[in-house]
C-alpha cells in the first residue's frame, strides 16, 4: 500500500512539472490553464491510474463424471442394486430344501424358512426315540422291540437321509 501511494504521488509531481514547463502553445488544455491562472486558481491535473486486475480464468462449475453403476449382487428377494437405487435384472429366488421332520422348508442361500416341519406319522405313538432294525432296514420304528434283533436308535436326520418309511405296526397303528 505504501508503494502504491508513493507511485501515485510521484506521478502527480511528474505531471505537475510537465504541465508547468509548457508555455506559449495554444492548445485547449493550455487555454484552460491560462484562464485558471488568470483567476489565480491552481488546478491539478486529473490523474487516471489504470488498474490492472489479475486475469481470471472463466469459472465454470466442475462437471462430475457420469455415474457408473456399482451393483451389489442379486439376492433371493432383491435384483442387482446400485448404491443410487437403480436395479437391474430380477431377484434370484429362493433355493428351497424341503421340510423335514425336524425343520421347516429352508432356503439354502439365505436361510429363510417357510412353513413348519413335516408332521410325524403316528405322532400320538412317538415318544422321542426312533429305531431301525439295521443298515439294510427300509423302515423306522418307535419301539425298539419292533425293530428286531439288530435294533438301534437313530436320529430323524438319519431317517430322512436313508429315506426310511414308517413301520405299519408301531408307527402307524
Amino acid at each position: 500500500m505504501k508503494k502504491l501511494l508513493a507511485i501515485f504521488l510521484s506521478l502527480i509531481l511528474l505531471l505537475s512539472l510537465c504541465a508547468c514547463g509548457e508555455t506559449g502553445t495554444n492548445t485547449p488544455a493550455n487555454d484552460t490553464l491560462d484562464k485558471a491562472e488568470s483567476k489565480n486558481e491552481l488546478t491539478q491535473p486529473t490523474l487516471t491510474i489504470p488498474t490492472t486486475e489479475p486475469a481470471t480464468e472463466p469459472t465454470t462449475a466442475p462437471t462430475e463424471p457420469p455415474h457408473t453403476h456399482k451393483f451389489k449382487p442379486a439376492t433371493c428377494t432383491e435384483p442387482k442394486t446400485c448404491s443410487c437405487g437403480a436395479t437391474e435384472g430380477k431377484a434370484n429366488g429362493h433355493n428351497w430344501k424341503e421340510a423335514t421332520y425336524s425343520s421347516p422348508k429352508i432356503c439354502t442361500v439365505c436361510g429363510t424358512t417357510e412353513g413348519a416341519p413335516l408332521e410325524i406319522p403316528g405322532k400320538e405313538n412317538y415318544h422321542g426315540h426312533v429305531y431301525t432294525g439295521g443298515d439294510s432296514s427300509k423302515k423306522y420304528h418307535y419301539e425298539a422291540a419292533c425293530a428286531g434283533k439288530y435294533s438301534h436308535e437313530i436320529t430323524w436326520e438319519e431317517v430322512e437321509r436313508r429315506k426310511l418309511g414308517p413301520c405299519g405296526t408301531c408307527v402307524l397303528k
